[in-house]
C-alpha cells in the first residue's frame, strides 16, 4: 500500500515537472521578422512606394513622361498581388558611399515571388547559385542577387554578398540592429513617403550628427527635404 502510494506521487511528481518544463524543452524559436532582418549601412531609409506612385502621379502626366502608366498605384499594387508582394507595407532600402545597396520586400506569397523571378530572368541572366547556405539568384554581369523567404524579398548590388545575405538570414526575432532602431524611433518626416537616415562619418566629420532626407512634391517638381 506504502509503496502505491509512493509511486502515485512519485509519477504526480514527475508530470508536473514535465508540464512545467515542457515549453522551455520544446518551444519553437519564433521567426524573425523583415525589420529584424534589415542591415547597417550608410544610409538606410523607407519607401511606401503605392503611395509615393499616388502622390507623384500628376508630376508624371504634367511632363509626360514615357513610363507613367507603369508608375501609376494601381499598376503596381496590381503587379505586386501578381507575384506575392506586400506593396502596402514600406519597402526599407539600404546603401553605402562605394555603392552597393538593396532593399527588403515584405512578402504574401513565396510561391508567386518565384513566377516573378523566372519573369525577370527573361531580360537578366541569373544562375541558381548557394551563398551563406541559402539559394540565391545571382547576375555576375550586374553583381546582382535576389534572395527570398517565407516573408521577405532581399534584392542586393554589390560585392559583399555574403555579409548582406548573412545579416538577413541569420537575424534573431526582436533583434532590430541599433542604427535602424533609431531610425524607427525618429518622428521627423513621419508622413513623408520617401525617407532616408543616416549617421554617415563624413556628416559627423562635417558636425552633422545625423541628416534625416524626405521628398515633397507636387505635380510640377520633385524636392528633396533635409533636416
Amino acid at each position: 500500500m506504502v509503496r502505491k502510494v509512493f509511486l502515485i506521487i512519485f509519477l504526480a511528481v514527475a508530470l508536473a515537472c514535465f508540464l512545467f518544463l515542457k515549453p522551455f524543452f520544446f518551444q519553437k524559436s519564433t521567426e524573425a521578422r523583415l525589420i529584424d532582418r534589415l542591415p547597417s549601412a550608410d544610409f538606410i531609409g523607407r519607401i511606401n512606394i503605392l503611395e509615393l506612385a499616388r502622390e507623384t502621379s500628376g508630376m508624371m502626366y504634367y511632363h509626360k513622361l514615357p513610363f507613367r502608366d507603369v508608375t501609376s498605384k494601381e499598376f503596381l499594387l496590381s503587379q505586386g498581388k501578381a507575384y506575392g508582394l506586400n506593396l502596402q507595407k514600406p519597402v526599407y532600402i539600404f546603401g553605402n558611399e562605394g555603392g552597393d545597396g538593396g532593399c527588403l520586400i515584405h512578402v504574401r506569397d513565396s510561391v508567386k515571388v518565384s513566377l516573378g523571378i523566372v519573369r525577370i530572368r527573361n531580360s537578366i541572366q541569373f544562375i541558381d547559385t548557394i551563398i551563406e547556405k541559402e539559394k540565391v539568384y545571382y547576375s555576375k554581369k550586374d553583381n546582382l542577387i535576389i534572395h527570398y523567404g517565407s516573408d521577405y524579398l532581399l534584392i542586393y548590388k554589390g560585392k559583399v554578398f555574403n555579409k548582406i545575405l548573412n545579416s538577413v538570414v541569420r537575424a534573431k526575432y526582436k533583434a532590430i540592429l541599433p542604427l535602424w532602431s533609431r531610425f524607427f524611433r525618429d518622428k521627423h518626416f513621419t508622413n513623408e513617403h520617401i525617407v532616408i537616415y543616416s549617421n554617415w562619418y563624413k556628416f559627423k566629420d562635417a558636425g552633422i550628427t545625423t541628416a534625416i532626407f524626405a521628398h515633397d512634391s507636387d505635380s510640377l517638381n520633385f524636392k528633396l527635404n533635409l533636416d
